[in-house]
């Protein structure tokens, strides 16, 4: 009699950790995102992370949210542990600016007026309205200016992308000195 012995041998997916670099309770716009390595993996075993769904890491960082995942090849021989994060979702907040007005809330008529600024952030991100062309206080009106900022990863403290300031601009005082003496011919 030829007897045959039979064993079941169960191979189990080995058991990887993620570990996340570079984590932080809040990013700001100019954060760089945080990556993703896996531990427990044998050398030269592929995994995948993706950021909002795209497997290369994103050039720009704005601000907005990223969900940035890792993934396993299909048939891998690893499996998550229980504990794994694979997957974060990181808010990346606008940076937060501060703007000088350079103007004062009266001005005399004909006098020069400043020009606001956003402090380290370049012209171009903004605009500025309200201000006559001439640089001087040139009407009895008075003004309204606007400072928008146009490039949406960054905002006021507020929060806001806009703010205003109204100038008054009084009449020019004029000093008339009468001349007194007269002279009276007969």
């Amino acid at each position: 009699d030829d007897a045959v012995a039979t064993k079941t041998v169960t191979i189990r997916q080995s058991s990887v950790k993620v570990v996340w670099n570079d984590t932080q309770d809040s990013y700001v716009y100019g954060d760089k995102l945080p990556t993703a390595l896996i531990s427990g993996l044998t050398e030269g075993v592929d995994y995948t992370v993706t950021y909002n769904g795209s497997t290369t890491y994103p050039s720009q960082i704005n601000a907005g949210s990223y969900t940035i995942k890792v993934v396993l090849p299909e048939n891998s021989p690893y499996s998550f542990a229980d504990d794994a994060v694979t997957e974060i979702t990181v808010v990346v907040e606008t940076k937060k600016v501060t703007l000088i007005w350079n103007l004062n809330d009266e001005y005399e008529f004909g006098e020069e007026l400043g020009t606001p600024v956003i402090e380290g952030l370049d012209s171009s991100k903004y605009t500025v309205t309200g201000l006559p062309a001439s640089g001087t206080a040139d009407t009895a009106d008075g003004y309204t200016v606007t400072v928008t900022i146009t490039d949406s990863n960054y905002a006021f403290a507020d929060g806001s992308v806009t703010a205003e300031k109204t100038i008054t601009v009084n009449a020019k005082k004029v000093e008339i000195s009468w001349n007194t003496t007269y002279s009276y011919s007969y």
